[in-house]
């Protein structure tokens, strides 16, 4: 009877725990010139997406995976792209469509800035893996949880069949 209640309590504190699987969204962030980087809300490149750029009659014409940084310089499909577009597979869709504003822009400052936005993007990744670590542990606390209620039912399940 204690194991039951005990089942029962363990239950209840694993749903007031925090839930380590947070829901999230992709976006584009223009960086400077023709560099964009694609990345979760929560700052995470979307590292290893499927990356298309497209021209204005949906013809491909550039496919790739997207960089560990998560960026993408689209400076040599300038004047033939018309949209880019992320997806992980995951249900994460970004379109990132390219105006004639920033082909104009774009045109101007290319290949100066792809450097600076590179060496930014690559350290605000050290920094979010650093962050990714600390979320390992709550997560693997509520995994452990999860298993010994599981184990604890099924404990109890098999002992009121013998009865």
């Amino acid at each position: 009877m204690k194991i039951k209640y005990l089942a029962i309590v363990l239950v209840f504190v694993m749903m007031l725990l925090p839930n380590a699987a947070y829901a999230h969204n992709a976006e584009a962030v223009q960086m400077e010139g023709t560099v964009v980087l694609f990345q979760f809300d929560t700052g995470d490149p979307m590292y290893g997406a499927k990356l298309i750029v497209q021209d204005a009659d949906g013809n491909e014409l550039h496919k790739e995976f997207v960089k560990e940084d998560g960026l993408f310089d689209y400076g040599e499909y300038l004047g033939k792209a018309d949209k880019i577009i992320v997806t992980d597979g995951g249900g994460h869709l970004v379109e990132f469509v390219i105006t004639d504003e920033m082909q104009n822009n774009a045109e101007v400052a290319a290949s100066e800035n792809a450097e600076n936005a590179q060496t930014e993007a690559q350290s605000q990744t050290k920094a979010q893996a650093n962050s990714s670590e600390d979320n390992s542990s709550s997560s693997m606390i509520y995994i452990l949880l999860a298993v010994v209620a599981v184990v604890i039912i099924v404990f109890i399940i098999r002992k009121n069949k013998r009865k």
